[in-house]
């Protein structure tokens, strides 16, 4: 499954630190909250590889995602940085444009 978020704009990392203490736990994060938490992680190396996708493309596989989150956690230093990344997941897991099923057809 791939995912395509809708905006392509990072925000100030206060208004993504903001809004990820806001949500946590009651909605999800905003694409460009989710494209701005990718890019404290993204790396050329083995992990952050797809989070570096994400940030600059706005588009990845979300299973590889998922698994580069995983990768990434060593790396969030407090609280708030693994409820930033549980929540860059589930948006990824809940995003309209995985479940996105125009011009699918039925085969039965």
């Amino acid at each position: 499954m791939r995912i395509t978020a809708i905006t392509r704009d990072h925000i100030h990392s206060v208004f993504a630190v903001q809004q990820v203490s806001a949500r946590y736990g009651n909605e999800e994060i905003d694409d460009n909250v989710a494209l701005t938490v990718a890019s404290w992680y993204a790396s050329s190396g083995t992990a952050g590889r797809v989070l570096a996708q994400l940030a600059t493309t706005g588009t990845c596989v979300v299973e590889e995602l998922l698994d580069d989150i995983h990768a990434s956690r060593p790396w969030a230093d407090t609280s708030l940085q693994h409820k930033a990344l549980d929540m860059l997941a589930t948006w990824a897991l809940n995003h309209p444009s995985v479940n996105d099923t125009a011009g699918c057809t039925d085969q039965t």
